[in-house]
């Protein structure tokens, strides 16, 4: 198989592998197919024919490639090849045209305990740990050691109780590292959920668009990954307290699931997440969702391009 292992840093390359992939019969050729389940079932099939170590093989492949793209702690076993290679497409659509958002995520993994540990726990400890030493150098290490250790088994205790208590959501993005009295600089993890049924659960999530419950185009665990960036988007640029995003969340309320979906309906963050979502993967995204991306488009072009004091002569 080709050595994609030695390739972490080039994102042409990157591209390259995104490219030879589609040369594989096993995995979904472009992200249109996620609109057909009897599709993604069949990729399903296909995919659970191979051996154990050729799932692996691919799913190796696929989590290398955000590894390339500086996301050093991942952990998706317990999930269907199918659905690590969507979550990896998810990821890839939003890191070429916002990379900013991308390197927000700190950690990505499972609701399994261990996904947690080999993920967060790790990521929290070095995070944390450098972060201080950026912010609070006058802290002497013994010092730094008791607060990480007391950060790190709070947060673990509280994002494993977390994860027990809320069997029903099938993936979700909260900050990491937001030790606000520190001055320690808001970041994101990704986690997302073990299904006992891949197809089931794809089945679940295709009714929940066709019902309306979540946006046009919006599937699979593609869907569910460009949902969650879209929080992450809210959490570095403040999208939810710019006027002119509370103002559509406002005016729509009544009418928000014919003109976006319901669950944008729960909260403005809600809102901000499925107005992104649909923006970003329907083929024919509507009026309202095109008014939020828009936002987000200038808000992300605000601090991130065209500030650039560095430009061509």
């Amino acid at each position: 198989m080709y050595n994609y292992n030695k390739y972490y840093s080039d994102v042409e390359l990157i591209r390259l592998i995104l490219s030879k992939k589609d040369n594989l019969d096993y995995l979904p050729k472009h992200l249109e197919i996620i609109n057909d389940i009897e599709i993604v079932k069949d990729y399903i099939n296909k995919i659970d024919d191979l051996t154990d170590r050729e799932q692996q093989e691919l799913m190796d492949m696929d989590t290398n490639l955000l590894k390339a793209i500086g996301i050093k702690y991942i952990d998706l076993k317990g999930l269907h090849p199918i659905q690590v290679n969507e979550i990896i497409q998810g990821i890839m659509k939003i890191f070429y045209k916002y990379p900013k958002i991308v390197e927000s995520v700190v950690c990505i993994y499972t609701t399994e305990e261990e996904s947690i540990r080999n993920t967060y726990a790790k990521a929290s400890n070095d995070y944390i740990t450098e972060q201080y030493k950026i912010y609070k150098s006058s802290v002497s290490g013994e010092e730094l050691e008791t607060k990480i250790d007391e950060y790190v088994n709070n947060s673990i205790r509280d994002k494993i109780d977390y994860v027990a208590n809320n069997k029903n959501f099938t993936a979700s993005c909260s900050y990491f590292g937001n030790l606000k009295e520190d001055k320690i600089p808001i970041q994101n993890n990704i986690i997302y959920r073990i299904y006992a049924d891949t197809i089931d659960s794809y089945e679940t999530n295709y009714n929940s668009v066709k019902t309306k419950f979540h946006p046009d185009g919006v599937y699979g665990e593609i869907g569910n990954t460009v949902h969650e960036l879209g929080h992450a988007v809210d959490n570095m640029l403040a999208i939810a307290e710019i006027e002119e995003i509370m103002k559509l969340y406002e005016d729509n309320s009544e009418n928000m699931e014919e003109l976006l979906s319901e669950y944008a309906k729960k909260n403005i963050s809600e809102f901000i997440a499925e107005a992104w979502s649909e923006y970003i993967l329907s083929n024919n995204p509507r009026e309202l969702s095109v008014k939020v991306g828009d936002i987000i488009n200038k808000e992300y072009k605000d601090k991130f391009e065209n500030n650039n004091r560095y430009k061509s002569f």
